[in-house]
């Protein structure tokens, strides 16, 4: 199923720009955790996810490339479950650091 992540104006509802650690980003699923994340990808990057850093305050995506994306609520844009793809509003080029 399609679930929305944040929201803002427009329809939009609004998130912590960090969610709390330990604890998935607010999608309409709360029973998710962040090792559901796994295998996901990212804006239909070939590079899923392989692990989730919850050790610093900033919860980090790792891909199978090596690159981190911040899994910050206010980035994400939708969570589709049933494709296991996360579309995310990210800066140009951050895969590639």
């Amino acid at each position: 199923s399609r679930t929305r992540a944040a929201r803002g104006p427009g329809g939009r509802q609004r998130t912590p720009a960090t969610p709390v650690r330990g604890r998935p980003p607010d999608n309409d699923a709360p029973h998710l955790s962040w090792d559901d994340f796994i295998g996901y990808t990212i804006n239909n990057h070939p590079s899923p996810i392989t692990h989730i850093d919850t050790t610093t305050e900033n919860v980090l995506f790792e891909l199978e490339n090596g690159a981190l994306i911040p899994a910050a609520d206010d980035l994400i844009v939708d969570i589709n479950n049933e494709e296991k793809t996360i579309t995310m509003n990210i800066p140009e080029g951050l895969f590639d650091i």
